[in-house]
């Protein structure tokens, strides 16, 4: 046989051919690989994540911060609630009351029930929650002021029998007030988380929603008379707006935080985003099965990415483990390497499109 001799006058007059790509094991992608994308991988590789705005406390409190904002601002302001106070009318004042409990539920569900994703700039996704949670809280608070009137009739009733009166020293006014308005403002806390939670579709959800709004509305609840007397508002012919504004601000920064803490101390399974356009996002898992996709209604949404089908995937709990399946015509892949169903455990990752995803459990 004939050998062929290739020598460097050869090589000069060939044309440019480029090298070839180094083909990557499924464990190590090579640069700029995406997983499961149909398009480029421009997105995953460009992400800057959200940064502080992936962390729920902090987006909570703002959120319940500016509820209590702006239902004051449209009272005490705009409703004249606090020349009402101050010129001695009482009924225009009892009536914007009831308003101001009413605007601020409503107000306060709806920017939590949205805050997680205007963050992530699902702003679609983030007005149909707003709206939602709006409606939800108007409705709530009707609900709640019921309940509230009953309450206030009880313990009425029972301070009278016990023969207990308001005191005439500041000091005393201060703590009687606290001990009549705490169980109302609690009661408020706890309407509000159920019904910003509500939006989760899971009881566990809406039992922590409780919980950190019981806390919340307490905290508020003990801190207003007190904030009121530092002040100096509590006096005759004067307007406590400005304790108004303090104390509801107090309890929408707490109930805020406590349902966010809440759910963060009691999660038990979650993915965190590691790449893609929602670095530092957590998903909870509370649903079984969890819905994953770029729809609006799924429980892990990923959007802005073609590569991702409207009902991509889901994760399944099954006896003490989960199980992840792609959905039909859906790619998901598992530590790098394409699957269609298995088990995943705690540490694993889960790509979908241009998103990374490690999967975690409690017990690890």
């Amino acid at each position: 046989m004939d050998r062929i001799r290739i020598n460097s006058s050869d090589i000069a007059r060939a044309p440019d051919v480029q090298s070839a790509p180094t083909r990557s094991t499924p464990h190590s992608p090579a640069v700029g690989e995406v997983f499961g994308s149909v398009g480029n991988s421009q997105g995953a590789t460009s992400s800057v994540g959200l940064g502080i705005w992936a962390n729920p406390k902090l987006l909570f409190s703002l959120a319940g911060l500016t509820a209590a904002i702006v239902a004051c601002l449209l009272t005490d302001g705009i409703g004249g609630m606090a020349r009402a106070e101050a010129k001695g009318d009482k009924e225009y004042f009892a009536i914007m009351a009831l308003v101001l409990i009413g605007a601020f539920t409503a107000f306060l569900t709806a920017f939590i029930s949205a805050a997680d994703d205007f963050a992530s700039g699902a702003l679609g996704r983030g007005g149909i929650f707003a709206g939602i949670g709006f409606l939800l809280g108007t409705i709530g608070t009707l609900v709640g002021l019921f309940c509230i009137g009953i309450i206030t009739m009880l313990i009425d009733q029972i301070l009278d029998k016990a023969g207990i009166k308001p005191p005439e020293s500041v000091g005393g006014l201060v703590f009687f007030s606290m001990l009549h308005r705490t169980p109302i403002w609690l009661m408020l806390g706890v309407l509000c988380g159920i019904v910003i939670c509500t939006l989760g579709r899971s009881w566990r959800r809406v039992l922590l929603g409780a919980i950190g709004g019981a806390v919340g509305g307490l905290l508020g609840g003990l801190l207003f008379d007190p904030i009121g007397y530092m002040l100096g508002d509590i006096q005759a012919g004067g307007s406590a707006w400005f304790s108004r504004l303090i104390g509801f601000s107090v309890m929408g920064i707490t109930i805020g935080f406590a349902i966010a803490f809440a759910e963060q101390a009691a999660k038990q399974a979650w993915l965190s985003i590691e790449r893609g356009r929602l670095i530092g996002k957590q998903f909870i898992i509370y649903r079984n099965p969890t819905r994953i996709g770029a729809s609006y209604s799924n429980d892990v949404f990923l959007f802005k990415d073609q590569s991702v089908q409207p009902d991509h995937a889901r994760i399944t709990k099954r006896g003490g483990g989960y199980q992840i399946e792609s959905l039909p015509g859906a790619l998901i892949r598992v530590n790098g390497q394409p699957v269609a169903s298995r088990a995943i455990k705690s540490g694993d990752t889960v790509q979908i499109g241009e998103t990374v995803m490690r999967f975690q459990t409690r017990s690890n």
